[in-house]
């Protein structure tokens, strides 16, 4: 009789929760939404348009800028450049973000919201006081470059400011902390017993990891392939 009424009341709250959790979520999902979507349109739009010196855009629909694009080895090589800095930034966040994501998700520390805060504390520095300390850091009179050549290293500077290797640890340096802070929040909503249960049943750790643990992360990081990209 109790199990009925247990049954019963989780039956009759799930529902009132969810409309709860939508009605929530609802007017600021729409908004964040259109804030996206929409300006995406209009330039889809805008990408039919043509272009003539005198009159700059010309509201028409053609394909020949597409054209264009695809058939200048310029355009193809920025495009093929771009998405290989992506998915290069995308796979080292998280070979790196992971194993840091998974021990703040597991940590029984009192000093998690330390942790946390030191994850979250390079967002609040800005990009150009970023930049700057990458230019001191890497430039061709920078710390590292002086450092190497007054231990008799190198005889001239490295190039490795304006290379593609700068602007992927630039990257990555900005996309790092959100990579972190998404597999935290998703690894925290798996239980816990899941990977007990599956330790008492023989299994090791890199099984317990990729069958209770993988499928479940896919969700934080199946959005994030080629987001770096937008930070290039």
């Amino acid at each position: 009789m109790a199990a009925t009424s247990v049954a019963q009341f989780q039956s009759d709250e799930r529902p009132t929760s969810l409309l709860s959790a939508t009605t929530l979520l609802g007017p600021a999902t729409v908004f964040v939404a259109a804030g996206l979507l929409v300006p995406l349109a209009i330039l889809f739009r805008y990408s039919f348009n043509s272009f003539e010196p005198r009159r700059m855009m010309v509201e028409t629909f053609t394909l020949d800028n597409y054209v264009k694009f695809f058939s200048d080895p310029y355009y193809t090589g920025v495009l093929w450049t771009t998405l290989r800095v992506a998915a290069l930034c995308t796979i080292v966040c998280l070979a790196m973000g992971l194993p840091l994501a998974y021990v703040l998700a597991r940590t029984q520390s009192r000093f998690k919201n330390v942790l946390i805060m030191l994850v979250v504390l390079p967002l609040f520095v800005g990009n150009a006081v970023r930049a700057a300390g990458w230019m001191t850091l890497f430039g061709s009179k920078g710390f590292l470059n002086v450092t190497l050549m007054q231990l008799g290293i190198i005889t001239s500077p490295l190039q490795i400011m304006f290379t593609e290797g700068a602007v992927v640890a630039g990257i990555i340096a900005v996309n790092l902390p959100y990579m972190v802070l998404t597999l935290q929040s998703v690894i925290e909503g798996i239980n816990r017993n899941v990977e007990e249960a599956a330790f008492s049943l023989g299994a090791g750790p890199a099984t317990i990891f990729a069958a209770c643990c993988c499928r479940c992360r896919c969700r934080a990081f199946s959005p994030a392939p080629f987001s770096p990209s937008s930070s290039a």
